[in-house]
């Protein structure tokens, strides 16, 4: 058995077959594989890089709300003096 992507090609008239049973017409050297028919590996990597990205942008956005909360109620409860000239003197 070959590794996985080598496949081996046996020429009969013309028609060459591949050792996974793909049948390959054309004239193709010996030595060339034919095109792979299932894409490459599913890495599991790139949904944990989004699943973490997602998830950082949840927490700031929560982070985020319970800042301008705070704020807010800041302000209610320490109105800012006025400034209009009038209390200067």
């Amino acid at each position: 058995m070959n590794p996985a992507g080598s496949a081996k090609l046996l020429r009969t008239s013309g028609i060459f077959v591949c050792d996974t049973g793909q049948i390959v017409r054309g004239s193709r050297g010996m030595d060339q594989s034919p095109e792979p028919s299932s894409p490459g590996p599913r890495y599991r990597w790139p949904r944990f890089v989004l699943a973490a990205l997602l998830l950082g942008i949840a927490l700031a956005v929560l982070w985020m709300s319970f800042a301008v909360r705070r704020t807010r109620e800041l302000r209610e409860t320490n109105p800012l003096p006025s400034v209009n000239g009038s209390d200067s003197r």
